[in-house]
């Protein structure tokens, strides 16, 4: 889904929506709700594909490590 079609489905401005892809954002539980509704998922299983990611991030060997 584009960020523009996310921003429309959860009625969010697409820069805000861009900017929380980007990092550049924080999210509000209430905005949160509306991006996972959006997206046809639970507020928990958002947050259990972001610990993934998180721990995948930090398994990989860093700069200095190689």
């Amino acid at each position: 889904m584009s960020q523009e079609a996310l921003a429309a489905r959860s009625s969010l401005h697409r820069t805000y929506v861009g900017g929380i892809e980007r990092g550049e954002r924080n999210v509000s539980f209430s905005n949160l709700l509306r991006l996972t509704r959006a997206l046809g998922i639970r507020p928990s299983e958002l947050l259990i594909r972001a610990e993934g990611m998180e721990s995948l991030r930090e398994a990989e060997p860093r700069e200095g490590d190689r």
